[in-house]
Formats: structure tokens, C-alpha cells, sequence
């Protein structure tokens, strides 16, 4: 029996411990990467204020010299188009609004469960002259789609 008290301790403290550094060391951390984001984003905006803006994660990319990209972000929707800028490095997507060639609203990747995040994914006509595809983990989708198929008409 005392085995099993034993073990169940070492449980309690190795639980207490991811949690502890989940909030002291990993939030932080992600709180400072979403700061220098909008920083960033405000840059690459010239100080406007977007229409809409909201953090993300760029999950994937079709285009083979924009893989850096993916990460945690912020993207925002300007009368210009979509922007999506993450620091650390600094790293920016611009898409001009005449280029956005259809924004749709998923429910999610191919990560499966109850809590998946709604994805944005947004294809417009990139500097080749071919489709690319963006796809992005943000909050509401939907405030992004609307206005985009705005634009994109």
C-alpha cells in the first residue's frame, strides 16, 4: 500500500510541476511573442487601425518560401487585404485584397476531439500568378470571411 501512496505523490508533484511551468514559463513566453506580433503587425500596417485583428497560428502554407511562417501571430484585416505578422523572427504575409480569391470557415484540421480549433483558410493569387492557400487557427473565422469575400468582390 505504501507503494501506491508513493507513487501517487510522485504524480501529485509531477502534475503540480507541469502546471507551474505551463503558467510561469510557457504563458510568458507566448504573451511576449503575441506582444512583439502586434508590434510587428502595427508596423507592417503603418499604426492604422485594422478592421478586424485577432492572435493565430499559421498551421500550413502552400508555398515552399513561406514555411517559416508558420507559428503563433496575429492577423489582421485591413481595407488593403490580410496581414499576418509573428515575431521572433520577424516574419510577415501580406495578401493584397484584389488577390484573395475565396475565404472560407472549417471546423477544424485533422486533429480530432471535442475542443478543435476553427481554422480560416484563405487562397489568393500569389506573385507567379499561381493559387496559394493559407490556413490559420484563430477564435471567430467568421469575422474574417465575411469581410473578405467583401473585398475580394
Amino acid at each position: 500500500m505504501d507503494v501506491v501512496w508513493i507513487v501517487l505523490g510522485v504524480l501529485l508533484v509531477a502534475l503540480v510541476a507541469v502546471v507551474l511551468i505551463a503558467f510561469f514559463v510557457m504563458r510568458p513566453r507566448a504573451v511576449r511573442q503575441l506582444r512583439a506580433s502586434a508590434q510587428l503587425l502595427a508596423r507592417e500596417t503603418h499604426g492604422r487601425t485594422p478592421l478586424v485583428l485577432s492572435a493565430a497560428k499559421c498551421e500550413s502554407i502552400s508555398l515552399p518560401a513561406k514555411q517559416n511562417l508558420l507559428g503563433v501571430g496575429m492577423l489582421a484585416l485591413t481595407e488593403h487585404g490580410v496581414v499576418f505578422a509573428a515575431a521572433n523572427p520577424d516574419r510577415t504575409l501580406i495578401i493584397p485584397r484584389v488577390d484573395v480569391i475565396a475565404a472560407n470557415q472549417s471546423g477544424g484540421g485533422a486533429k480530432s476531439g471535442v475542443g478543435r480549433i476553427p481554422q480560416l483558410e484563405v487562397s489568393w493569387r500569389s506573385a507567379g500568378g499561381t493559387e496559394a492557400t493559407v490556413v490559420f487557427d484563430t477564435a471567430d473565422p467568421g469575422a474574417f470571411t465575411a469581410p473578405l469575400r467583401e473585398l475580394s468582390n
